[in-house]
C-alpha cells in the first residue's frame, strides 16, 4: 500500500453570487508565500491536505483519495478587520452588514482587498502581502 498526503491552496474569489475557488498544490503551508503568490482578484485562501492511498484490493491496485482533511482557518489577504462599531464608524450606509453580523452573531468582519466583507471567525487570520492594502 502506497499513501501518499497533498497540500493545496484554495483561493476565494469574488463570483456573481457567491465566492469562487481556484485551487493549487503547493509544498507548504506558508501563508506570507501563498499570499504573494494569490490570483490579483483573490480575497482570501485556506490550506487543506488529501489522502491518496493505493491498496491491492483482489490483486488489482486501487486509488481512493479522502476527502479534503486538515483545513486551516481562513488567511485575508491585506484585510482590515472592523467590529460593529468600527462599521458604524464608516461613511455610507451599512444597515444591511450590521444586521447581519448582529443577527449571525458575527463580532468582527473584514472589509477585503476586493471590497467586500466577509465574517472573520476563530482560526481566521489577516496576512500582508507586503503592499498598501
Amino acid at each position: 500500500m502506497s499513501v501518499e498526503t497533498t497540500t493545496y491552496v484554495e483561493y476565494e474569489l469574488p463570483g456573481a453570487f457567491v465566492a469562487e475557488q481556484e485551487r493549487r498544490r503547493v509544498t507548504s503551508r506558508d501563508p506570507r508565500a501563498a499570499a504573494q503568490e494569490a490570483p490579483p482578484q483573490a480575497f482570501a485562501f485556506s490550506f487543506y491536505d488529501v489522502v491518496t492511498a493505493t491498496v491491492d484490493v483482489d490483486g488489482e491496485q486501487v486509488t481512493t483519495t479522502s476527502l479534503n482533511r486538515n483545513r486551516s482557518g481562513r488567511y485575508f489577504i491585506d484585510g482590515e478587520l472592523f467590529d460593529a462599531a468600527g462599521i458604524e464608524a464608516l461613511p455610507g450606509d451599512h444597515h444591511i452588514l450590521l444586521a447581519n453580523m448582529r443577527g449571525n452573531g458575527w463580532g468582527h468582519v473584514v472589509r477585503c482587498r476586493t471590497g467586500n466583507f466577509q465574517p472573520f471567525n476563530s482560526g481566521d487570520e489577516i496576512v500582508s502581502t507586503g503592499g498598501a492594502a
